[in-house]
This record gives structure tokens, sequence and C-alpha cells, in this order.
């Protein structure tokens, strides 16, 4: 069967990015190869690198020839200067996180990384992504981007935890960003930019792009290499040249070579000078020995006290740096100011206090940080987190986060945001309410039978829209807004009750998909047949029957409360039945138990006893669309004067992300659409609203 479907999920396709025409890739490039490469010498100072190419993406048009050749001279480059070298080409997302991972079990505290990539990537929403073999067709919609790329910041991460001294990152990305489309802009979608964004760069970490941010960098002019890459292995190996200047001079080369069409950039947080080839900007030399007068004392390391008395009489430059005793029994030893054990030459933390100290501190003569929290042990009230304890953050103390204040830890808060004094089970999520609602009601029909369950919702007012921020434009301005006691149907209206209308009314009966009609909301109806209903509803009742306004549909959904869901910020299928765990990973918590809709009142009500107000089916509304909330009633009123063509959806449904069934989140389709995602409630008010 053809299923009918609402489309909700705005879908951003990722395609090349490279601009020039290319020519095959050869064929012995074709299939993932890693090779590793060992320097001819050692070297006093341990030098890693990773290297990764990838030009054999699976679509004609995304395939980049230059990449691997890129790689391959990279690695021939820095072997020469003493670089241990991975080198990767052509291969998968596995193939490079296991690559990644791989690098940094061997890079140790106190050398030097290097990872250099070359090939796709693209920005979005601030973070920088790779893209391995087999993404650029995986890859459809903007949160693939985390699941099927490598981010940027993964790469760092592993390089800052090494505690390296100092980490390079070179990328050759080509840096055309498909979000970029215009297509994009009329559903309402921010434009995104092209090429990589700018990064924050960690301490002792140096970034090199290809270009400069937000621009598309050249695969190739038909050569070998990229632009990037032939000057970079040209200037690389030259003697005496730091990387700041080196990295100036390969910018202005691919400057002029392309005619200003791609300006390489770099940003450093670097703390010392380095040289691909030492020594940095002098030639090495060989010194005479200092001259020793006969008459004046001898001060060979020559910091001011005479070898006679110097307890440190081999001071290097480095130790002379922040002074020396000029007296006293560590006279000529290198200053420590606070007497923390570490001389200030490398103290980062060189105005420690005795509490500070109490607990230890670290070889830079910091805190300690045992358990790497971020919360130095003198002040840590809970020293020994786990892993799994620090994922979610911890406060100032040093304790697990608790920002709901539920006392239940956020790394196993299952519903994170839960309103403010609500009963939590250990798991965070609520204890299943019991309903705070008013009366329960049925009206008669003529035929002896009864209508929908209706319950009285007490009168109130409400802030309206999106309260928690992060939700969308047409949820915009916030604005407060007072109701009326009215009754609200305490279920969406099933096909058991919309059958008995039809059959009365001869109209043909809707499709149920064959997924069992009795109890389950009745689907593929259009606004007009579910005002139909009501209409038929209030003749045979003798009271009035409506669609619910936009403003009464949210206050009682809210529930009284002001969260994302009723229950708390977080979603969780414990509550309600929306789309299945694999279209929002990270998102849905406990298993989907429905495939498709779900019998009414499957799950607990929302605290006004309302049933299924988070997902099962879009509920119709009787406004019309507006695109914000600029102008619109504060009385609870129906809003019209917009597109009456098209009307308001509200509360998601089993088909799509939770987020989109936000309280806060409204959507709206042509007012004779049929869906099998959309059905309605009633609601019955004493006044005519």
């Amino acid at each position: 069967m053809l299923y009918k479907r609402l489309l909700l999920l705005i879908l951003l396709t990722l395609s090349a990015c490279n601009d020039q025409t290319v020519k095959p890739v050869p064929s012995n490039n074709q299939r993932g190869e890693t090779i590793r490469l060992q320097p001819k010498q050692s070297h006093p100072n341990q030098r890693i690198a990773l290297i990764i190419g990838n030009g054999a993406y699976a679509k004609k048009e995304d395939v980049l020839p230059n990449p691997p050749n890129d790689a391959d001279d990279m690695a021939k480059v820095l072997k020469q200067v003493g670089f241990e070298v991975m080198l990767s080409k052509n291969i998968s997302l596995e193939a490079m996180e296991n690559a990644i991972k791989d690098f940094g079990d061997k890079l140790n505290k106190g050398g030097t990384g290097l990872f250099y990539f070359a090939g796709h990537g693209a920005q979005y929403q601030g973070n920088n992504y790779l893209f391995p073999i087999g993404a650029m067709r995986s890859v459809s919609a903007a949160e693939h981007l985390r699941y099927k790329t490598v981010n940027v910041n993964y790469i760092l991460g592993t390089m800052a935890a090494a505690r390296n001294n100092l980490n390079i990152v070179i990328l050759d990305a080509c840096r055309n960003n498909p979000f970029a489309r215009s297509l994009f802009n009329k559903r309402g979608i921010k434009k995104q930019k092209n090429g990589l964004a700018s990064m924050e760069v960690p301490s002792g970490t140096l970034i090199a792009y290809a270009t400069r941010p937000n621009k598309t960098a050249l695969d190739g002019t038909g050569g070998r290499n990229s632009p990037y890459v032939k000057y970079l292995k040209q200037e690389l190996p030259k003697p005496g040249l730091s990387i700041l200047d080196m990295l100036t001079n390969v910018r202005m080369a691919v400057k002029k070579e392309t005619k200003n069409r791609q300006a390489p950039g770099f940003y450093s947080e670097l703390d010392r000078k380095f040289c691909f080839v030492a020594p940095c900007g002098v030639a090495q030399t060989s010194q005479a020995p200092p001259v020793i007068s006969q008459t004046a004392p001898v001060d060979r390391d020559r910091d001011g006290v005479a070898d006679s008395e110097d307890k440190c009489p081999n001071n290097t430059s480095a130790e002379k740096a922040k002074g020396v005793y000029k007296e006293g029994s560590k006279i000529g030893c290198p200053m420590e100011s606070d007497n923390d054990g570490v001389p200030d030459y490398r103290d980062k933390c060189p105005k420690n206090k005795s509490k500070e100290i109490a607990a230890g501190v670290d070889s830079q003569g910091c805190p300690l940080d045992r358990d790497q929290d971020n919360a130095a042990d003198y002040r840590d009230n809970c020293v020994n987190n786990t892993s799994k304890e620090i994922s979610k953050g911890v406060d100032s103390r040093g304790c697990p986060l608790d920002r709901d204040q539920d006392k239940v830890a956020d790394y196993r808060d299952e519903c994170l945001g839960t309103s403010a004094g609500v009963k939590v089970k250990q798991n965070g999520c609520p204890v299943l309410p019991t309903t705070s609602a008013g009366k329960v009601f049925r009206s008669r029909l003529k035929d002896g039978s009864q209508g929908p369950e209706m319950v009285w919702i007490a009168a109130g007012s409400f802030r309206m829209g999106d309260i928690q921020g992060g939700g969308y434009d047409n949820e915009k301005p916030v604005h407060r807004v007072s109701i009326k006691r009215f009754a609200m149907g305490r279920y969406e209206v099933t096909f058991a009750e919309y059958d008995k209308f039809a059959e009365a009314t001869g109209r043909e009966k809707p499709d149920d998909e064959n997924w069992g009609r009795g109890n389950r909301p009745v689907i593929n109806v259009s606004w007009h047949d579910a005002v139909a209903y009501t209409e038929w509803l209030s003749e045979q009742t003798g009271q009035t029957y409506r669609l619910p306004t936009e403003a009464q549909w949210e206050y009682a959904a809210r529930g009284g409360t002001d969260t994302k869901y009723w229950w708390g910020n977080t979603a969780s299928h414990e509550y309600a039945n929306y789309g299945a765990d694999q279209c929002c990973s990270g998102l849905a918590k406990g298993k989907d138990r429905w495939k498709y809709t779900a019998p009414v009142g499957s799950f607990a009500p929302n605290p006004f006893g309302i049933y299924d107000t988070v997902g099962n089916v879009w509920e119709w509304c009787a406004d019309s669309w507006d695109d914000s909330y600029k102008g619109a009633p504060t009385d609870g009123q129906v809003w019209r004067g917009g597109d009456e063509n098209r009307r308001v959806l509200r509360g998601g449904s089993w088909g799509y992300e939770p987020r989109y069934a936000r309280t806060a989140s409204r959507y709206r389709v042509d007012s004779v659409g049929r869906f099998d995602l959309i059905g309605f409630r009633v609601v019955s008010s004493v006044a005519d609203f």
C-alpha cells in the first residue's frame, strides 16, 4: 500500500564540494589502504603524524583525484623531517575512527602530533566534518553528519588527551558546503556558509586551513597535488624556518598561483617556537667556552651567581627565564615563588596558595585534578568521579551536575529538565501522576449512545510559545494568553466514534491502513472532515462542539508546566508514542512499543487528565496558519485572517522525532489534506469562542 506521509523533516542533502572538473581516480586508489612508514633515524622528541587522503568517493561527480597523491607526498616530506608516519588513503568511517584511535594511542606526553586530511569536508552549525569514503552517498540530512562523518573536534580531543607539547592540524578539505543552497531558505532554514568554520584553538595547538573560513579550496589545477600541498611540501623541509613563517610563505604562494581565489590561513595557540627542521632562525654554530677572568668570579651559566656559591651552576636559558634565587639555601637555582616544588620557569600556576597546594600539584605546577573533571582536588567534594559521572558535567564542587535539582544526577537522569517539585523515580523520570483534572462527562447522542469523554479545564493564563528556547521562529514571540474555562476531549477522536458519524451521514469511512479501527485514533481525515464531525456532534447532543484553538490546545497540553513536554525536557517512550528509536538516536529514551498508532489512552495522562497530547497523531486546530505569533490573540480565541487554506497542526505523531512533539511545536498543512499521521480531538465551551 502506498503510504501518504506528511513531509515535516527538512532534508539537507550534501553534495560534492569541488567545483573543478575531475578525472577518475587510478585503480590502485580505489580501495582503502593503510601504510605505516618509519623514519630513517631516531629523534630526541617523538614526532607522530596521521595522514589521510580520501578521493575515491562513490559518485563520479564527488571523486577527487589529488587527495591520495597529496597524502603520499605529505607522508614522504614529514618522514624526511623525523616524523613517524601513519598513512591512510580512501578509507571508510570505521577505518578513519580506528586510525585516529591508533594515532592517539601512539602520542606521548611531551611529543609533537600532526594530523593532515585531504578530501571532502563541510561545516554545519559551527562544527567541521571530514568525509570518509561512503559518506557522500549515505549523508542525506544534517542530522546524519554526526554519525557518518568525523567531527574535527573529535580529532582535537584525541590529541589533547595525549598531553603533547605541541599539536598541529592541517585541513586540506575541499570545503564546499551544500547547505548554502537557496532551496532550503524557502523552508525556513537559516542559510549555511560555504567551507569550514573557524574553530576555537586549544592551548599548544595550531590549526591550518587550505583556504580562509567560509571559502572553497581547489582540488588541483591539473597537476599531481592541490595548490596547498604543492607549496607545503616545498616550504616545510626548509631548515630554520618556523612553522608560522612556513605557513605564511605557503599562503603567499597559493594566493599568487590561484590569483587570490584561494588564501590559506592558520590559527595558533603555540606557546613555543617550532621548526620542522631545527635550529629555528639561525644556523647552528659551535660556541667557544666562556672566557674566565683571573680577577672576576666565575659564572659559567651567567645567572648572576658565582659558581663558587651556585647550587645550580648549569642553568639553561629556559631555567633562568623567570629568575634565580640570589641568596639562601637555593641560591642560583630557578625561582619557585609559591613553594609548590615546581620552578617558575615551567610553572603554569605560579601563584598557588597553601590550600591549593595541600592536595598536591601536577608537573606543571597546577593543582591536581586526578579525576580530570576540571575541579581541582583541593576543592573537589567528589574526587573520584568516573568518566560516566563526568560525561554530563560537574558543578563547582566537582560533583555530577543535577540541573533540574531532582536529586538524580544528569548523567543518569533519563528525563533531564523535569519540572520543579515533581516527584521522580530513580531514573529521574516523573512518577506517573494522579490527575488533578476536573470532572469527566459525556453528552448523550439522539440514539441514546454517548459522545466522546470530555474533561473540564479550569480557566487560567500561561506563556505560549518557545519558552525553553531552541525552537523555531514560528513559535515566537512568546506571549501570555488568558483562557476561559472549557472542556477538551479526554482522548483523540477514535475510529469507533468517527465511523458512527460516517454511517449516519453517508460519508466514506477513512482508511485505517490495516492498523486497526475501534479505539485507535482516526486518521486520514482532512480539516474539513474534522469540522463536519464537530457540527454533527453538536446537532446530536444540543451542545457546542468545535476543534480547539491553538491557545486552548497548548494550554491543555502543557498541563500547568513550562517544560518541553508535560513530564520534563527529555523525550521518553515511557510517556508517549513518537518516532522510532532509529530516527532519533540520542533523543529517545526507553523503547518504542508501537510501530504505528497506539490505541488511545495507552500512556499516562498529563496533570489535566488529557491523554496523548504528545505524539500518536497530529491534531487539527481551528486556526488558520500564521508564520509567527506576531499579532496573535491573547484571549484564547480562534486566530483568523492568516492563510485560510492551511490549518494548524499540533502535538507531533507516531512517525516523527520528539522535537516535533514538543508542546510548543506547531505545523501546518492544506485543509483538504488527508494523511495517516493526522487526527483530531474536540472541545466544548459554554461560551462561543
